[in-house]
C-alpha cells in the first residue's frame, strides 16, 4: 500500500495518481460482472423452461 506521506519526496498528488492506475482489483470485478451475467441468464432459462422441466420431472419423482 502507498503511504500518503510527504517524508519519501514524493507528493500525495503522485501517490493518488499512482492508487488511480492501480488495478489490483480489476479482475475480481470482472469475475463479478461475468458470474452475475451467468447467473441472470440462467435465471432467464429456467424461468423459460421452467413449466417443461416441471412437466418432465413430475411422473420421475411420482414414480420415485
Amino acid at each position: 500500500m502507498v503511504k500518503l506521506t510527504r517524508s519519501t519526496g514524493v507528493t500525495i498528488v503522485d501517490n493518488l495518481r499512482t492508487l488511480a492506475r492501480a488495478e489490483d482489483g480489476q479482475a475480481l470485478v470482472e469475475y463479478a460482472l461475468i458470474l452475475l451475467l451467468v447467473a441472470t441468464l440462467s435465471l432467464g432459462a429456467l424461468q423459460v423452461m421452467g413449466q417443461d422441466v416441471a412437466s418432465f420431472l413430475g411422473p420421475v419423482a411420482a414414480d420415485l
